[in-house]
């Protein structure tokens, strides 16, 4: 890997996570108003229907949303800009006393 690929990674991976946050929010809106009256207006019958949606969201926020997470909490981690001036641990800025 070159050093440019390395520099700019956080900020490429910072970029996927909000695009997948993204669809997410969309597909949850999606489903929120449409699928789920399409769903709820005939229960008998929508019973047999393929469940197109748990198969979605397994593949969208189960992996790549938790990956992604990970990620970015690596790398912000590992940034050291959690304080006012950048010098003490992360941690610190966010510990409870």
């Amino acid at each position: 890997m070159t050093a440019y690929f390395l520099q700019i990674l956080p900020e490429i991976l910072l970029w996927l996570f909000v695009l997948n946050l993204g669809i997410t929010l969309g597909a949850g809106l999606y489903e929120m108003r449409v699928v789920v009256p399409l769903w709820a207006s005939a229960p008998p019958a929508s019973i047999g229907h393929p469940d197109s949606g748990r198969r979605f969201w397994a593949f969208v926020t189960t992996g790549p949303l938790t990956l992604l997470c990970l990620a970015n909490l690596y790398y912000a981690w590992r940034s050291g800009r959690g304080t006012i001036g950048g010098s003490s641990p992360p941690s610190s800025c966010w510990s409870i006393d």
